[in-house]
């Protein structure tokens, strides 16, 4: 059974880690900002199609709605995870390469 409070709470950060207002996210949505309130309190439900809805916007997976996100545990920003989202998708074989590209890139404290 899903947990409409734990979707919420995670509804809520993925939006502030987006930088949307209720109202902003609502207005995408297509709803009232009361209505992403009710969401985010976990006091309505989210069907899985407004899930995916969400998901889009938000730029996150669906699944991230389901399991501890890797947001929650390191509290990554926005940037965060669509890097390491992206950096799943390169093949293998290159990723030591991609690696050695934004170490490089990288500010080194001294």
């Amino acid at each position: 059974m899903l947990d409409s409070a734990a979707i919420g709470k995670k509804i809520k950060e993925f939006r502030v880690s987006v930088g949307l207002t209720q109202e902003g996210l609502a207005e995408r949505l297509g709803i009232t900002f009361q209505q992403v309130q009710r969401f985010e309190k976990g006091t309505t439900k989210v069907n899985l199609s407004r899930l995916q809805q969400l998901a889009e916007i938000l730029e996150v997976p669906v699944s991230a709605f389901f399991a501890e996100s890797p947001n929650t545990v390191y509290n990554l920003t926005n940037e965060e995870l669509r890097l390491l989202e992206a950096f799943k998708q390169v093949p293998k074989h290159v990723r030591g390469s991609v690696l050695d590209v934004v170490e490089n890139m990288a500010v080194k404290k001294p």
